[in-house]
Formats: structure tokens, C-alpha cells, sequence
């Protein structure tokens, strides 16, 4: 009996863990049945969603996670929306678009769709989104605060469209954001003091807009800001002395507003400050010294600043002082700038004058007469140059009117005949046959300049040196009364011997080819080297350069006289 009863307990137990067993399987097939069918229903609710929002454009909507623009995880759930990826959705309104429908959205950059309408608040169950940019747009309204509830977000780009109302406040919430641009808008009201928690923002873009208010102090707190864009409001007030904690802050511009007060001397001690635009505004008092050393761009014009410029010139690229109340003297070190405009200030003139744009200085006192060592010496040299050449000219012109040409060119033979040609050269490995070989009979791709009476050529002779063919266009090279003039030109400078004069090689005279052959100077002409600053500069000459620019032409015009005898014959 007892035996029995033991039996029965145990068969008991074994069928309430089978029952036990049972019950969990089916459990737990319910729930991966229940989580298949999810899945199955979000991914049908997705696909809804691009349907609905008219962006299929023909595509195959069962084949969506391959649409270029659109990046799915490895479920098939749609993690990106993107048309910087080439993805192309035709203008409509972004409440046409169901936010609901994507709930592992990531990314979503719907940028110069022309999109139009509000930004629903419905966007803020995109609660895994970290990257938001709808720039360059057509949408209005106001910002939604919901957007405050996307706290994974690193981007926040809504710049060039026309949304008004005020900034939220509660945007200082979104703890992950490293952009935030808002740029281009209607936005009006202060700033928030809310944004200055945002820790980990790198760029700010505020610029553009109907903001009013002064600068909140707590910008003083983001220690990652690089960039911070204020300028084009009617912000008021002055520049917060925190500025000088924004120790990675290399771009800063607060330009085109109404501030007031000193430039915060912390600012000149950012050491990666490049770029400082605080222009017109009413600034006043010194420049912070530093300012000039760390930045290479600095716009500070249009304002009341007043004091010296200080001395302390780093690699300054552009500096741009003017409209102010600036005095004293002028820094030597502000030559070395490219771009520099002083104008409208009170700077007191000296010898450091001289040697800058003369559209640098208007509306400084006058400049003193710009004077050196070598002013006196250039003038008298460059006089004694000029008269040499007038001189030159003058005998040449002589010689080519009142002077037979020399039979020994059979230039009398080509008047009879028009079929003699002749060629001169020192060393005789010039031949005509050559010539034509090497610029494949004047090929448009030798070509390497062009004047009202002909073309220069490059080419390479079979000795291997490289020479420049001077060919006059055909229709001079046919007509008598050029002929004359080129004879002359080939009769003087066969005969000139002078290491500033190019040297003539030969020359070919026929009725349908006029050519000289001149050394080939690697670095073109002189006029060209003189009228661009980077080439003069390579030619290594000092500042005498400067003293002579403006009586370089006359040398230039004689030179030309020269070499062209009778161009100007009467």
C-alpha cells in the first residue's frame, strides 16, 4: 500500500513538469511568433510611410533598404534617410511624412528639397535620431520645444528656411549636440542662457537673423566651441569677458550688430583663434594685444576702437582696421600683410608710410613724401637708361630711313622675285625644314602668345634647344608694306650684342612666311614678370623696385621702340 501510494506521488510529479514544460514552450513560441509578426507590422508601417509620403518616384517600395539614400540594419528597419546621398524626393510637406512609422531612425538629411509647411512635433518620437538636418528648405512656423525630447542628437541643422518665433529654451537638454545651426532664418528674441550647458558643442551658427538681447555669459562654459557665428542680428550689450575660457574657439564672428564695450583683452590670449570678425559694430578702446599675433584673419572695421596698433605681428593674411580712431605710428611688421586697409584713422605719418597702397592709408593724415637710400641713384640711373634707348631710337630710325639695306640679305632680289627666303644663324644647325618639323607647321599647340601682327611659338630644334618663333599672321606677312618694317627689325638685331637683349637666332623672309628665330626665355617677358606681384617678387630684386614702378613703362615703350625701329614710321 505504501508502495502504491509513492508510485502515484511520482507519476503526479512528472506530469505537472511535462505540464510545466509544455506551458513554457508555448510561451515562449507565442512571444517570437508575437516579435516576428512586430517586426513583420513595422516594417510593413515603413513602407506605408515612404508610400504615403509621395517620395517612391517609380521605385519598387518591397525593395526599399536597397534605394540609394536609404540604409537599413540587418532587421530590414530603415536606420537612414539621406539626400546627401543622392536621394531624390520631389517638393511636398514634411508633414506629409509619417515620423512614427521609423522608430530605429538614426539619421534623417532632407536638405534643398524645397520642402515646404512646419516641422511636425511628431518628430520627436524619432527617438534614436542623431543626425537632423532639413537646411535650405521653404519650411516656416516655429521650432517645436519636442525636438528638446530627441536627446541622442549630435546635429541640429534647420539654417535657410523661414522659420520665426523664438529659439526654445529647452534646447540646453540636448546634452549630446555638437552642432547647432539655425542660421538664415526669421528667428527673433534673446538668446537662450540655456545653451551655454550644451557641454559638448563644437559649432554654433546663429547668424542672419532678428535676435535681440546681448550674448549670454554662459557661452563662457562651452570648452569644446570652435565656432561660434553671431553675426547679422541686433544683438546688444558687450562681449562677456567669459570669452577667454573658449580655449578651443578658432572662428569667431560677432559682426554686424549692435555691441558695445571693450574687446575683451582674453581674447587676444586664444591661441587658436584664426579667424576674428567683429566688424561694424561700437566697439571701442584698444586692440587686445595677442589679437594680431594668433589670428591671421581680423576684421575689425567700422567701430570707435582707439589706441595704437600693437607691435606684435604674427602670419597675418588679412586685417582690415579701417573707420575707427586709431593713432600712432604704424607697425613695420603690417608690410608683410597681402591684404591690409588702415584708411580713416588718425595714424600719425612717418617714413613707415611708404611702401603700402596708397588705398590702405586714405583718410589718415598725409603721408609724408616716401623716401630711401636708393631713390636718388634709381631716378638718375633710370634717366641716363632712358636717354640711351630715346637715343638708340632715334640713330636706328635714322639708319632704317636715310640708310640702304645691305644686299648681302638679297632683300632687293625678294622685291623682284617675292620667292627668295634666307636663313642666318650662328651655328648653322638651324634649318628651315627644321623649324616647320618642329612646330608641325605652326601648329595652334606651340602657340604660346598672340599680338595685333602676329604669333610667338615655342619649339625645340634637333640640337635640342629650345627657341620662340616670332611669325607674323599672313595677311601681314603678304602685304608690301610690312615687309619693310620687318626687314629693319632683323637688320638691328643681327647686329645688337647685349646680355639684356634677347638674342636672334635666324629668320626666314617669303611671300607667305615671315618668321624671326629668338632665344627662348623660360620666364617670359619682362612687362609680364613687372605687372604680376608674384613674378616681379620671384625676379629677387629689392625695394628699389618700388621707387621705379611708375617710370617702368617709359623703359618698357623705349625698349619696344627699339626693337621695332619702324613700326612708327611716319
Amino acid at each position: 500500500m505504501t508502495n502504491s501510494g509513492c508510485n502515484l506521488l511520482a507519476l503526479m510529479k512528472l506530469i505537472f513538469v511535462d505540464t510545466l514544460f509544455a506551458l513554457v514552450l508555448l510561451t515562449v513560441m507565442s512571444a517570437n511568433t508575437m516579435m516576428v509578426a512586430s517586426n513583420s507590422s513595422s516594417l510593413n508601417e515603413e513602407q506605408k510611410a515612404l508610400l504615403h509620403s509621395g517620395w517612391t518616384e517609380g521605385r519598387d517600395i518591397s525593395k526599399h533598404c536597397n534605394w540609394t539614400g536609404i540604409v537599413c540594419n540587418d532587421a530590414g528597419s530603415v536606420i537612414e534617410i539621406s539626400t546627401r546621398r543622392y536621394f531624390f524626393i520631389p517638393p511636398s510637406e514634411l508633414r506629409n511624412f509619417n515620423f512614427t512609422a521609423f522608430p530605429n531612425l538614426i539619421r534623417l538629411e532632407l536638405t534643398g528639397l524645397e520642402l515646404k509647411g512646419t516641422i511636425p512635433s511628431e518628430i520627436s518620437t524619432l527617438t534614436k535620431l542623431m543626425y537632423l538636418d532639413l537646411s535650405s528648405n521653404y519650411l516656416e512656423g516655429e521650432l517645436p520645444t519636442s525636438i528638446s525630447n530627441l536627446t541622442q542628437l549630435k546635429l541640429v541643422n534647420v539654417a535657410s528656411n523661414f522659420l520665426r518665433g523664438v529659439i526654445p529654451s529647452t534646447f540646453g537638454q540636448l546634452k549630446c549636440l555638437a552642432q547647432l545651426s539655425l542660421h538664415s532664418n526669421n528667428l527673433e528674441g534673446p538668446i537662450p542662457e540655456r545653451l551655454g550647458y550644451l557641454k559638448h558643442l563644437e559649432q554654433l551658427t546663429l547668424s542672419n537673423n532678428s535676435l535681440n538681447g546681448s550674448i549670454p555669459s554662459t557661452f563662457g562654459q562651452l570648452e569644446d566651441l570652435e565656432s561660434l557665428s553671431l553675426d547679422s542680428n541686433h544683438i546688444e550689450g558687450s562681449i562677456p569677458v567669459e570669452f577667454e575660457n573658449l580655449f578651443h574657439l578658432k572662428a569667431l564672428d560677432l559682426s554686424h550688430n549692435n555691441i558695445s564695450g571693450v574687446i575683451p583683452s582674453g581674447i587676444g590670449q586664444l591661441s587658436r583663434l584664426s579667424t576674428l570678425d567683429i566688424s561694424n559694430n561700437s566697439l571701442k578702446g584698444p586692440i587686445p594685444f595677442g589679437i594680431l599675433y594668433h589670428c591671421s584673419y581680423v576684421q575689425l572695421s567700422n567701430n570707435f576702437l582707439s589706441g595704437h596698433i600693437p607691435s606684435q605681428i604674427g602670419n597675418l593674411s588679412y586685417l582690415d582696421l579701417s573707420n575707427n580712431s586709431l593713432s600712432g605710428s604704424i607697425p613695420e611688421g603690417l608690410h608683410s600683410v597681402p591684404y591690409l586697409n588702415i584708411s580713416y584713422n588718425s595714424f600719425v605719418p612717418d617714413t613707415h608710410f611708404c611702401g603700402f597702397p596708397s588705398e590702405a592709408l586714405i583718410g589718415n593724415k598725409q603721408s609724408p613724401s616716401c623716401s630711401s637710400p636708393y631713390s636718388t641713384i634709381a631716378l638718375v640711373s633710370l634717366a641716363a637708361l632712358n636717354c640711351f634707348f630715346i637715343t638708340t631710337v632715334f640713330i636706328w630710325l635714322g639708319i632704317g630711313v636715310f640708310c640702304p639695306l645691305q644686299r648681302e640679305y638679297g632683300f632687293e632680289e625678294r622685291s623682284k622675285n617675292g620667292d627668295i627666303f634666307s636663313i642666318w644663324n650662328y651655328d648653322g644647325k638651324i634649318a628651315f625644314k627644321d623649324i616647320i618639323k618642329a612646330t608641325e607647321d605652326f601648329d595652334i599647340r606651340y602657340c604660346i602668345g598672340t599680338g595685333a601682327y602676329g604669333s610667338v611659338y615655342k619649339a625645340q630644334v634637333p640640337s635640342g634647344r629650345n627657341v620662340a618663333l616670332k611669325k607674323l599672321h599672313n595677311a601681314e606677312s603678304e602685304n608690301p608694306s610690312f615687309y619693310k618694317s620687318f626687314s629693319n627689325e632683323v637688320k638691328v638685331l643681327t647686329e645688337i650684342r647685349h646680355r639684356n637683349i634677347i638674342r636672334l637666332h635666324g629668320f626666314c623672309l617669303h611671300n607667305s612666311c615671315m618668321f624671326l628665330v629668338y632665344e627662348y626665355m623660360e620666364k617670359g617677358s619682362l612687362f609680364y614678370n613687372l605687372a604680376i606681384d608674384e613674378e616681379a617678387q620671384e625676379l629677387n630684386w629689392s625695394k628699389r623696385v618700388n621707387i621705379i614702378k611708375g617710370l617702368h613703362l617709359l623703359s618698357l615703350i623705349c625698349t619696344i621702340i627699339a626693337l621695332h625701329p619702324l613700326s612708327i614710321e611716319m
